[in-house]
């Protein structure tokens, strides 16, 4: 199984700044906006001495306090990681919570 949350959170970091790029949730205290990502799946794709890659598929939330900043951000994080051989699968708004939060869903998938 090959792991990618390293470089995805390096990637992330250098897009947006590594104060703002939190593993599966933001901190209760962090900083609007920011991004969380997670591996969504990881899937073995058998080469012909055992796995040779692995189907990665991850999943990038921003989180902000206003539409703008959270698709500014969303732009951002889209550039790095499709420059880096990602291809986003999917993206949608998430309607605010009680708080007013901005959110955005995105899924990425890549073979690494």
């Amino acid at each position: 199984m090959n792991d990618a949350k390293a470089g995805v959170f390096s990637l992330l970091s250098a897009a947006i700044g590594k104060e703002r790029v939190f593993f599966s949730t933001p901190e209760t205290e962090a900083r609007l906006p920011c991004v969380s990502f997670l591996e969504l799946n990881n899937l073995p794709e058998p080469g012909d001495d055992g796995e040779y890659l692995s189907a990665v598929e991850i999943a990038v939330d921003v989180w902000g306090e206003s539409s703008v900043e959270v698709a500014q951000m969303a732009q951002a994080a889209d550039e790095a990681l499709c420059a880096a051989g990602w291809t986003r699968a999917y993206a949608t708004d998430i309607p605010p919570d009680e708080a007013h939060t901005v959110h955005k869903n995105m899924r990425y998938t890549n073979s690494i």
